[in-house]
């Protein structure tokens, strides 16, 4: 719920008219948006290729003891590994982040 109410509330702070933010995107949250949160399917339609920082990615994630969990958990070490390799797939490099773009406007 709580996602819900930051998803809805970011959407009204960065509506065009009070700020120029360009793009808007949806990132997939590991045991969250496979489990259904009542956000509907993730379908991610933009990617950015982390093949260079994923072991950065990895890294980062050990500083959030309570979120990081144990394999076989998607939270792990391994599932965020095999997330990005699943993804990165989908667009033929070595590793990759998915989004699903909410709005992004050109200029």
């Amino acid at each position: 719920m709580d996602h819900r109410i930051v998803h809805d509330a970011s959407l009204v702070a960065l509506r065009p008219i009070h700020h120029r933010c360009s793009k808007i995107l949806a990132y997939e949250t590991l045991s969250e948006t496979e489990w259904g949160t009542g956000f509907g399917a993730f379908e991610p339609r933009y990617y950015i290729d982390v093949t260079s920082t994923l072991e950065l990615k990895i890294e980062a994630m050990e500083a959030f003891e309570t979120e990081l969990k144990e394999s076989p958990h998607p939270r792990s070490r391994e599932g965020i590994a095999h997330l990005s390799k699943k993804r990165g797939s989908e667009i033929l490099v070595e590793a990759a982040e998915a989004f699903v773009p909410i709005r992004i406007i050109e200029v």
